[in-house]
């Protein structure tokens, strides 16, 4: 049947001279890009270059109905996302990445997402995201706001680390993209029926702006509410870690065991539990629970995994042990994350 065709979808504010110069380094690697103006009247469909096309939608505080106007347009055999902040790597892969999904029917494919570094660089949120999708499968996106994929067909996904997406954005463009996510959300929550991430949404906004009572207060909404236990999981990690951010280390350590009821072969848990003995100045406790978690693997997951945490968590242990004056034991961690970082 010969080559299947691979294409690429962005949607974007405008599309001004930056994006521009990005299609234009970025043309040769696809059959089609397909480029998505949010924001103006609908007008018809234009060439940016030989292999580019744009079309226009208007704005409705809504990515997902963006993205799905957008994937009405595509004709290739599979396509490609990225947003206007994003870098493409080890996009000489694609077409392999296509070329496996063909002889084995897959249907999407997940990639590696660095999302987001700390001070000193390091990636801090990488995640999965479908990333390469096969155009005659179903899918449609989801959520107002950090939108999915869905399908209400059987599917077979797969995961690759041939290609991975680094998303560049600074903290100014960060903390707008929180305010205006934020805006979206709350417009989204007043909705009936109510969509439990939604809920976690919100509080995971308010917990970023540091409004860390109405995050507890939605997380424990969300956790009322939601039927995934990983999801439930994650926000009675993020109820321990607001509570220790006020001071209520007994109520964070109470969330901590919430969450060890759901997984106890999770490590974040013991990690939450562990740093709020650290701050009650109970140094014992604080290891052993600081131990377990570090003996537990890091779960798969589609979700945020920060893989800062470990060294940070055992620098922690160290402090601990020198606080007990076991200076050997706490060279022996310090050492371990020499050997790590």
């Amino acid at each position: 049947e010969g080559m299947k065709t691979l294409g690429l979808c962005i949607i974007t504010k405008e599309i001004d001279t930056p994006l521009r110069k990005k299609l234009l380094k970025l043309e040769p690697l696809f059959d089609r890009i397909y480029v998505q103006e949010n924001g103006v009247e609908p007008r018809e469909t234009v060439v940016i270059y030989d292999h580019v096309e744009a079309s226009y939608f208007k704005w409705a505080d809504n990515f997902a109905d963006a993205r799905n106007a957008l994937l009405k347009e595509v004709e290739t055999d599979y396509w490609c996302w990225i947003d206007t902040d994003d870098e493409l790597v080890g996009a000489e892969n694609l077409r392999d990445v296509v070329q496996y999904m063909e002889d084995n029917n897959i249907t999407r494919v997940f990639a590696p997402y660095e999302y987001s570094k700390n001070d000193l660089g390091e990636e801090i949120a990488p995640h999965m995201r479908e990333r390469v999708i096969k155009t005659s499968h179903p899918y449609k996106w989801a959520g107002a706001v950090h939108e999915t994929l869905v399908t209400d067909q059987p599917e077979v996904m797969a995961k690759t680390d041939k290609i991975k997406v680094v998303h560049h954005k600074d903290q100014s463009e960060y903390d707008a993209s929180i305010k205006r996510n934020y805006e979206i959300l709350l417009h989204e929550y007043a909705k009936e029926p109510r969509d439990p991430r939604i809920t976690m949404y919100v509080a995971k906004s308010l917990f970023t702006m540091r409004k860390f009572d109405e995050s507890i207060e939605k997380f424990v909404e969300h956790i009322r509410t939601s039927g995934s236990t990983e999801d439930i999981y994650q926000s009675w990690m993020k109820v321990s870690d607001a509570h220790k951010e006020l001071g209520h280390y007994d109520k964070a350590i109470a969330a901590g065991h919430e969450g060890l009821k759901l997984a106890p072969e999770w490590p974040d848990a013991y990690f939450v539990i562990g740093l709020c003995y650290y701050e009650l100045e109970d140094y014992d406790r604080c290891i052993t629970w600081l131990q377990m978690g570090l003996a537990k693997p890091d779960p798969e997951t589609l979700q945020i995994v920060d893989p800062t945490v470990r060294y940070r968590v055992t620098m922690m242990g160290a402090l601990a042990e020198l606080q007990r004056g076991k200076v050997k034991e706490a060279w022996k961690l310090v050492n371990m994350v020499k050997n790590t970082s």
